[in-house]
């Protein structure tokens, strides 16, 4: 884990809050082994949201990053897919328009089965995996503005 300082905020979906809670404490473990200083968790209605609130929280603290959670579960509908789709492309958006790493850990799982699965304790935990991304990310910017090798 890269060692990171500075605040990193967790934003999360309040949809299916026990499966991304579950997610939140896979980015605040990864977060607590950086070093940084934890933000948060800051809670969306739902993970369309999520790319706003994103916005919000960027403008408001200046973190080094943020960590954008939630859960988007296939009912009978393509609902499902059009809410996945259009929060991952806001929170891509929003981390290239801010110049902050938004590390994307929206899950978009057919069944609730596999939301389990991926919020499960430990390093497989998407949660984890998504504060991981956006950790690397901050301490690749932090080496290429301090004119260190990038490597």
């Amino acid at each position: 884990m890269p060692q990171v300082q500075g605040q990193v905020a967790i934003v999360a979906s309040a949809f299916h809050r026990p499966l991304v809670e579950a997610l939140v404490r896979g980015a605040q473990a990864a977060i607590s082994q950086s070093g940084a200083e934890l933000l948060g968790p800051f809670w969306a209605p739902g993970a369309l949201e999520l790319p706003l609130l994103c916005q919000w929280v960027i403008d408001e603290t200046r973190p080094v990053a943020v960590v954008a959670l939630g859960c988007v579960i296939q009912g009978e509908t393509r609902h499902f897919q059009l809410v996945a789709d259009n929060a991952v492309r806001g929170l891509m958006e929003v981390s290239l328009a801010k110049g902050v790493p938004v590390g994307q850990g929206v899950l978009a799982c057919q069944t609730v089965d596999q939301a389990h699965e991926r919020a499960a304790d430990g390093p497989a935990n998407s949660g984890f995996g998504a504060a991981r991304a956006a950790l690397e990310m901050a301490a690749l910017r932090r080496r290429l503005t301090s004119g260190s090798d990038p490597a």
